[in-house]
């Protein structure tokens, strides 16, 4: 392969991540409960509830999050009353997060709505090359930390 259809590759690549990260940041026909949370604020409510022991150093660490980001975004997910803030049970002086119903329920309809996005693309792919799309994705995206 030339040099120049790599580059032409590369540039494809590029407009479509671009494409898929913009869309994903103001999608069409997004419900108004999602439109109140940033994609951070969507992953801390999600690494809370995949981790309900964990402290907010965990989250913060495993986010890669300065201090006063995840601080804020707590905040707000507090204000609009999808988390609260509970003494770890594992650690005393440290606090975790707790979903509440309604964060539980934001969380659900975020889950639907990611997953109704990913069905519309691989729907316009033949059925065979679905899990071959898949897999090539992964191998893609292996060697970039994330």
């Amino acid at each position: 392969m030339s040099d120049d259809a790599f580059e032409r590759q590369i540039d494809l690549v590029n407009v479509a991540l671009h494409r898929i990260y913009f869309e994903a940041r103001q999608p069409e026909g997004l419900p108004e409960a999602l439109r109140q949370v940033s994609f951070q604020d969507m992953h801390v409510l999600s690494v809370a509830a995949e981790h309900p022991d964990a402290i907010l150093r965990d989250i913060r660490d495993y986010m890669q999050l300065p201090q006063s980001t995840l601080t804020s975004i707590v905040n707000k997910l507090e204000k609009l009353g999808l988390v609260r803030r509970v003494i770890n049970r594992r650690d005393l002086r440290s606090y975790s997060l707790e979903l509440t119903a309604e964060g539980h329920a934001l969380r659900e309809q975020h889950r639907r709505w990611d997953r109704a996005q990913v069905r519309r693309m691989l729907e316009n792919l033949a059925i065979g090359e679905r899990q071959q799309f898949a897999d090539l994705l992964w191998k893609a995206i292996a060697p970039i930390k994330l």
